[in-house]
């Protein structure tokens, strides 16, 4: 069964050369989803209709990351707006 994760190095092509990146400086690229959720949004989108989807994308070259960071991304001809990731925090129990 086919899994974002599977077509992590087309995608990262992808954005590296959309963006002139050098795929040397991303560290980590992670889709952020559910477990399983993946499966069901990899089926569903398609060029009409697209699924939205968060990215974790980490560098080692802080130049590179400000520059997304202000300008954005270009992937899959759209372009994307970039965040700082957030680490969601656990709920308290009261």
């Amino acid at each position: 069964m086919d899994t974002l994760k599977d077509h992590l190095p087309a995608h990262l092509d992808d954005l590296c050369s959309s963006n002139g990146l050098d795929p040397r400086h991303v560290r980590r690229m992670q889709f952020l989803c559910r477990k399983g959720e993946d499966v069901e949004r990899f089926k569903s989108s398609s060029e009409e209709s697209p699924q939205p989807m968060s990215v974790l994308l980490c560098f080692s070259d802080e130049g590179v990351a400000t520059r997304l960071l202000r300008s954005g991304v270009y992937w899959q001809n759209s372009h994307c707006r970039v965040s700082r990731y957030r680490e969601r925090q656990p709920a308290t129990s009261s």
